[in-house]
């Protein structure tokens, strides 16, 4: 179940990857984000495929721990995870394209069921994981273009 989305927002790509690639700044367009930890698979701390993550999200008094890893990393233009959720397997790849007056953000998002898993809650998560995604980053869209870089 493949799902594209796409904004153009008045940025730079290295201001927008900073919003994904650091917790303080995934917390202020993902307020449901608790923590999120990229663990290096090297020893210099720098993130690379491959490197596992957890992400620990809250939704009314309940938080949920996901795990996942980092399938696709060139700074600044593309990041991409795989997250295991309750129900589904989420690959999320966020590449940033330059354009004339900024950069145009495009979200690929495939939504995988493993085998055993409940079909019925794996569709309903399936278009909570959309719609979720959706409202996030019309949020990151809206705080990047508040602050201040030249484009």
């Amino acid at each position: 179940m493949p799902t594209t989305l796409e904004f153009d927002i008045k940025a730079t790509k290295e201001q927008l990857f900073t919003h994904l690639e650091s917790e303080e700044h995934v917390k202020k367009w993902f307020e449901t984000l608790e923590k999120l930890q990229i663990e290096s698979v090297m020893h210099d701390g720098a993130i690379r495929k491959g490197s596992p993550l957890t992400m620990e999200v809250r939704s009314g008094k309940v938080s949920q721990t996901f795990q996942g890893e980092v399938i696709a990393y060139r700074k600044p233009e593309l990041f991409g995870i795989r997250l295991q959720l309750t129900h589904i397997i989420v690959d999320l790849f966020i590449e940033f394209i330059n354009k004339k007056n900024g950069v145009q953000l495009q979200c690929d998002c495939e939504i995988g069921i493993p085998e055993g898993a409940n079909q019925v809650r794996a569709r309903l998560r399936s278009w909570q994981v959309k719609h979720l995604l959706y409202t996030r980053l019309k949020r990151l869209k809206s705080i990047a273009e508040k602050e201040k870089v030249s484009v």
